[in-house]
């Protein structure tokens, strides 16, 4: 049962690690200065040359470069999407774990 809650976790996570690199690598490829400004961010596999792992406009809302641009809204959606079904998953995840463990005999 363990091994199935955490193999579920896997893809999850995959799908929102390539969400989230797809609007770092958006943002790159169409809004260069932009991706500078911010720090040069990097994804999980996403890793341009001269990267760093952070990201100043995560959660501050939708960033001046994005605002108008309807495919990079579309993007973060579905990051953000993925990004809550993985953070639910895991508070849903660590207390079904402890349960299995405390009542196997």
């Amino acid at each position: 049962m363990i091994f199935l809650l955490l193999g579920a976790f896997v893809p999850i996570w995959l799908l929102g690690s390539l969400a989230v690199d797809d609007v770092i690598e958006y943002q790159f490829t169409h809004y260069k200065s932009e991706w500078v400004n911010d720090g040069k961010s990097r994804g999980m596999f996403f890793n341009p040359k001269g990267s760093s792992y952070f990201i100043k406009w995560w959660n501050k809302g939708i960033p001046e470069w994005m605002a108008d641009d309807d495919e990079a809204l579309s993007l973060l959606k579905n990051a953000e999407l993925w990004m809550r079904v993985t953070k639910y998953y895991l508070i849903a995840l660590f207390p079904l774990m402890i349960l299995i463990f405390v009542t196997r005999p």
